[in-house]
Formats: C-alpha cells, structure tokens, sequence
C-alpha cells in the first residue's frame, strides 16, 4: 500500500468513527499527526493507526505480511488466467490447503485441465508432483470482478487482544511531545479491518489501556466503538 492509498484508508475509518460518535467534524488530512479536526469544542490532532492480532516486528505485522504474500500470490494467477479467459473475469476462487501451500502454477494448471466444469460446484484439488496440497472451491459473481481468497486468512473468530491493543497506543506515544507543540489536545484512532484473519481484534470489555499522554484514544471495529478518555 502506498501512502496516499494509506492516507485514504486512515481518512475512511476517520469518517466512520466520526458518523458512529455522531459527532460534526470537519477533518484535513496532514502528517505529525495524520490528521487535523474542527470540532464544536476546537481543534485536536488526531493520530491514526491500524491494530493485528498476532506477533509484530519493526516492519509491522507478522501474521499480515503473510497474508498479504499469499494474497499477492493469488492475485498474480487471477490476472494471468483471466488474460486467457477474459470471459471468466466474474470467478471467484476460494482456496484451501491444510499446509498452507499456495503455488501459483499448480492452481492454474487445476483450472485448465477443469475448464469445462467450473460451473458445477464441486471442489478441485491442487496437486503438485502428485501430492495433493489443496482444493479450489469455485463460483461466480454478479459482479464485474471476481476474488480469489485463500479461505483460512478470510475466517476465523474475534481475537480479544488487549496487549496488542497497549503495543499500539505505547508506539504512537512517542511522538507526542512534538505534536503538542502545535495542539493543546491529541486523541488517537486505533482501528481494525474487517476481512483478514489479522484484522479481527478487540479490546475486552474490562480492558483499561495506559493512554500515555493521549487525551482519548478510540478502537473502532466496523460498527463497534470503545472510547477511552484520560482521567
């Protein structure tokens, strides 16, 4: 992702936070801190950033780095089997492997030799020097564009992850000192998605964060809002 679709995505879940608080903000995207809010009180900065499940590094997510490699995987053979099957672009793929293997010209090999029956709703297995590692599951949509998703990264429960939760909000405390220079009030904005498996986090509800000299920090999760105030 690159920072202006990274921009657009923190500016999305701005607005969402905004329309489920209910409350008129008039936001202007900037750096240190993303974002700059008029409220009815006066004028905050507003940092925004994206919470996982899982184990993390100085690069970020481990769980969604993984994710993202087998997303671009399947993405790769999306585009080069609907160049040769331009009439199949509404396809979706829902792929499944017990070992976690994703291989790019086994599945496109799986679809080729199936390419008369893609429409009967039956499973295909993936196999690769003979050994099974996977089976496709395919359908299709009304839409315009299929997806094709590595079904284990899609499902899974709620992860309730309070520590992950604190890790966020102690990593963007560090730059507060020099974002109070220039407003009085700095609130934070820690969100999640809504597809991946790494997405699917929560707080608990007894959970009380440290806010590290954050004047409110808010979770928001498609719907569920937790706001935390410093006292």
């Amino acid at each position: 992702m690159n920072n202006d679709d990274k921009k657009k995505e923190e500016k999305h879940y701005v607005e969402l936070l905004r329309l489920s608080l209910e409350e008129h903000w008039i936001i202007y995207p900037q750096e240190a801190p993303d974002f700059e809010v008029h409220d009815k009180y006066g004028i905050f900065g507003l940092e925004v950033t994206e919470c996982h499940s899982g184990d993390s590094n100085s690069k970020g997510s481990v769980f969604k780095k993984d994710e993202m490699i087998r997303k671009k995987t399947l993405d790769k053979a999306r585009a080069q089997f609907v160049i040769k099957y331009p009439h199949l672009e509404n396809m979706d793929i829902f792929y499944a492997s017990p070992k976690n293997e994703i291989d790019k010209e086994c599945i496109l090999k799986t679809l080729e030799q199936n390419i008369l029956h893609l429409d009967n709703n039956l499973p295909f297995v993936v196999y690769k020097n003979d050994n099974p590692i996977g089976e496709i599951t395919v359908s299709f949509s009304n839409k315009g564009e299929g997806m094709w998703v590595y079904i284990s990264d899609w499902s899974g429960n709620i992860s309730y992850d309070n520590n992950n939760i604190q890790k966020c909000i102690d990593k963007k405390s560090k730059k507060i000192a020099n974002y109070k220079k220039n407003y009085g009030t700095i609130k934070l904005l820690i969100f999640s998605g809504l597809f991946y498996k790494s997405e699917k986090i929560r707080p608990t509800e007894d959970f009380v964060p440290t806010l590290r000299g954050f004047d409110e920090v808010y979770f928001y999760s498609h719907g569920y809002v937790k706001t935390y105030t410093a006292i």
